[in-house]
């Protein structure tokens, strides 16, 4: 007895929109480079009760800082980071 696949079920997917995400190509969106770089640094939702968590990035660009947290954070939250730029970086000696 051979095990049959599947097939995967994106319903409730309208077929077109389906059919559209399937053919989409992968596009590059970046506009700057993006460094591997972890970065020590305390998050806290503004305006929030949620107490601040601290954390550490996965990588940085000159466009902004990729982290993960469990905040409860939605498009559009703001947030306060706090961290130190590494003097590999900023070719300053870090301050203690």
């Amino acid at each position: 007895m051979s095990a049959e696949k599947k097939p995967l079920s994106f319903w409730p997917c309208n077929s077109l929109i389906l059919e559209e995400l399937l053919s989409m190509q992968s596009i590059e969106r970046r506009r700057s480079e993006r460094c591997n770089l972890g970065i020590r640094l305390s998050v806290s939702v503004l305006n929030s009760t949620a107490p601040e968590q601290r954390t550490e990035s996965l990588n940085v660009s000159a466009g902004g800082m990729y982290f993960a947290t469990n905040l409860p954070l939605r498009r559009g939250t703001g947030v306060q980071l706090l961290f130190k730029m590494p003097e590999e970086i900023t070719h300053m000696p870090t301050a203690v």
